[in-house]
């Protein structure tokens, strides 16, 4: 599955590539 993201890239959603999704949108 591809996620569109807020900065107009769109990364791949699969295994530990959820881990890097989830830390653009977890920012602190």
């Amino acid at each position: 599955e591809r996620v569109s993201l807020a900065d107009g890239s769109s990364t791949s959603v699969a295994g530990e590539g959820t881990l890097s999704l989830l830390d653009k949108f977890h920012v602190p």
